[in-house]
């Protein structure tokens, strides 16, 4: 008897180093053993030949089969599994499953880039020991040896397979292949366009894409053929020299202008055009004269994309933009007539988004001015005082911001009243006022202004404000593009809240406005139009005159 246990034991110790080794190999989830011993994964059964696949909805035969290597969700896109050590209980999805859309907050003004379509793309991308190994997504493609990117969709065959799009064109030798819209058609051995689907006759021919014009490849004439779009003169057409629609300017502006009424009876307008200078043109009385370039001023410092903001008193123009470097520096230049400073970078290192805004009482010649801009959803203000330390106000914010701002400075008897205005993340304007008088210092609550009816605002509002001491008017006027229109309401006084919005012209508009007030009460609103002229729409609410200031 013992020396049987004693065999019994020397046996036992020998096996158990390889039981245990089995037991650490990992668990190929395609394989299945019969009374379950080595059962599938849930929602998956066990053929006669003693493979696991995937059951159905529907059909007649019930089965689908699926990857060798990993376990597909119902889509047949590979997931991970994660299963506990030791145990035999049912897999999970892992990190790789897809997880809830979740909707990006409104408007918010950030460079994004969106997503590149994913429909009909290549597969395989990862090769042959791609992203995932040679198991996991990126496998033998995409998605493996055998699903995505392995020999199937998007395998040796198909998109991903052998080349970049297959061996002879981008869609492989098969599927997307020789007589599909690969080979000698679309991306084909012959030609963008080539023989067959968008080849000779179809896109490519004598319609869109010419040989000679500037997007013909396998074309026959011009950009849109012959006849097409274009034409003759048009881009890509005999000339080559004339715009596309043949009838746009030569010269155009490429951002939302800003205008000033120093003495409060002319207005000015500037704005930036496509060859990097600032434009000044003056409106004195009913004329307005014809376009200057401000030699002084180099716009190639300003962001193409930002708007600029003026403001005025009666010996000095501020303008203000963000700077193209780096990008959202905060540019300031000072100046008069047609003779400015260049533009200074303020408030370095700090960054901004589009939109900053400048402002100063009309009657104050002390050189002090204040500063606005946003940063990350949240408003700087800062009081520019010569002389002294700069004060920085903040106000009691509620939303955080999604535009560039506007700034405005209005004076009582016995008090200032600081205004600014922007689009917040409830889809609003929202317009904050700053008091300075006898009492302390305060911000009143916010207004927060709704859209008109139906419409969604675009770019940034703007807010201009009269001072007028004799006949107590100290009116407010916003202005603001929704639904591609230009609209206007007013508060007549400071208690009072902004009336129903009126639109103000029927042109269509493709910047920010900004507008300035003269003595009369005549307000002037500006803004590029989407033919790239300065549009200038001007009155009082209930009648509006609409001037195309044209280019320069």
């Amino acid at each position: 008897m013992r020396n049987r246990r004693f065999v019994s034991l020397w046996v036992l110790a020998l096996l158990l180093p390889v039981t245990l080794g089995l037991a650490c190999v990992k668990r190929d989830w395609s394989i299945c053993a019969p009374d379950d011993k080595q059962p599938c994964l849930p929602g998956y059964v066990c053929t006669p030949n003693l493979l696991c696949v995937r059951a159905t909805d529907g059909g007649s035969d019930g089965l689908v089969t699926v990857d060798s290597q990993s376990p597909t969700d119902a889509a047949g896109a590979s997931v991970d599994v994660v299963q506990s050590a030791g145990s035999d209980g049912p897999a999970v999805a892992g990190p790789d499953a897809a997880g809830p859309t979740v909707d990006a907050p409104f408007d918010i003004p950030v460079s994004t880039v969106p997503d590149a379509p994913t429909a009909d793309l290549p597969t395989g991308g990862g090769g042959a020991s791609g992203s995932g190994g040679a198991q996991g997504s990126g496998g033998a493609g995409a998605g493996g040896a055998a699903s995505l990117g392995g020999s199937g969709t998007g395998g040796a065959t198909r998109s991903g397979g052998a080349a970049t799009g297959g061996a002879t064109s981008s869609g492989g030798s098969a599927t997307i292949g020789t007589t599909s819209s690969g080979g000698s058609a679309t991306g084909g051995a012959t030609a963008s366009g080539g023989s067959a689907t968008t080849g000779t006759t179809s896109s490519g021919g004598s319609g869109v894409g010419g040989a000679s014009g500037s997007g013909g490849v396998g074309g026959t004439s011009p950009n849109g053929g012959t006849l097409a779009t274009g034409g003759a003169s048009a881009t890509g057409g005999t000339t080559s020299t004339v715009a596309t629609s043949g009838t746009a300017p030569i010269n155009q502006f490429t951002s939302g202008p800003c205008a000033v009424s120093p003495d409060l009876s002319s207005v000015e307008v500037f704005a930036l055009g496509d060859d990097h200078h600032i434009h000044r043109r003056v409106l004195s009385g009913t004329t307005w004269g014809g376009w200057q370039s401000i030699v002084g001023l180099n716009g190639s410092l300003i962001d193409a994309r930002s708007d600029l903001d003026c403001s005025a008193n009666t010996n000095t123009i501020h303008i203000v933009a963000t700077g193209s470097s780096p990008t959202g520096a905060f540019m300031h230049a000072t100046g008069f007539g047609t003779s400015y400073n260049q533009f200074s970078r303020e408030l370095s290192p700090s960054t901004f988004g589009l939109g900053v805004a400048v402002g100063v009482t009309q009657t104050d010649t002390s050189g002090a001015y204040w500063l606005a801009a946003v940063m990350l959803g949240a408003p700087t203000i800062l009081n520019v005082l010569p002389g002294n330390p700069s004060g920085e106000i903040t106000p009691n914010f509620v939303n955080q911001f999604v535009s560039g701002l506007d700034f405005a400075e209005q004076n009582g008897m016995n008090s200032s009243h600081t205004h600014i205005v922007a689009y917040d993340t409830s889809a609003q304007l929202a317009h904050y006022h700053y008091v300075v008088s006898a009492s302390p210092s305060s911000w009143w609550p916010p207004e927060l202004i709704a859209p008109p009816v139906t419409k969604t605002y675009a770019f940034s509002p703007t807010i201009c404000t009269e001072s007028n001491y004799t006949a107590a008017i100290y009116t407010r006027h916003v202005a603001a593009v929704a639904g591609g229109k230009l609209w206007y309401a007013n508060a007549v006084d400071w208690l009072s809240g902004f009336s129903a919005w009126e639109q103000m012209a029927s042109i269509d508009m493709a910047s920010s406005p900004d507008c300035t007030v003269t003595s009369d009460s005549t307000v002037h609103v500006v803004a590029l139009s989407t033919t790239g002229t300065v549009v200038d729409v001007h009155g009082k609410s209930g009648s509006w005159t609409t001037a195309d200031l044209g280019v320069y």
